[in-house]
């Protein structure tokens, strides 16, 4: 199949992003590209919670609950989870599992450490089997954005890090109301 210049521009357009989420996102500035990670995460989190709601997913064994830290004092639970874990998360799903992934000269698609970063985040925090398939949107938002922030020249580990400290402060704060 031969491509003609305007199907080669099309490609171009779709698949590397010219128009894409990760280049919406990228163009916002730091704080615009927190929010806009945000606004999709919760994009796909959001009805998935609905959906969850509706089939009356609680009434199954191992209902989509994160972990209960309310037992735990406020001052260590903000420690622990809003600035201690995202950094080291950051640190393991997107800088170990993304960098060294994409240092092998033999995988060319970028898109396997991302998956692979995105897998493994959701994986290793098994609540249950449907908070897994909740986090995962959020493990796939922070690994494009990892992977297209280093690829853009930007600092990604501070900008991942960052949106997960926010993200557990929102969750921290839902719990305790």
């Amino acid at each position: 199949m031969e491509i003609d210049g305007y199907a080669m521009k099309a490609y171009a357009t779709i698949y590397e992003g010219e128009f894409g989420i990760e280049r919406w996102i990228l163009k916002a500035g730091f704080w615009g590209q927190i929010f806009r990670m945000f606004l999709i995460e919760n994009a796909f989190t959001i009805p998935m919670s609905i959906i969850f709601t509706i089939i009356n997913i609680k009434n199954m064994d191992g209902f989509v609950n994160a972990p209960d830290f309310s037992a735990l004092p406020l001052f260590v639970t903000v420690v622990l989870i809003v600035f201690i874990i995202p950094v080291l998360e950051t640190l393991v799903f997107q800088k170990i599992i993304i960098d060294g992934i994409n240092r092998f000269r033999f995988i060319k698609n970028r898109w396997i450490a991302i998956i692979v970063s995105a897998l493994i985040f959701s994986s290793l925090h098994y609540y249950s089997i449907w908070y897994v398939f909740l986090i995962l949107p959020t493990g796939l938002i922070m690994a494009i954005m990892y992977d297209g922030l280093k690829r853009a020249g930007e600092s990604p580990f501070l900008s991942i890090t960052i949106y997960h400290m926010i993200s557990n402060a929102i969750a921290i704060m839902l719990e305790r109301i």
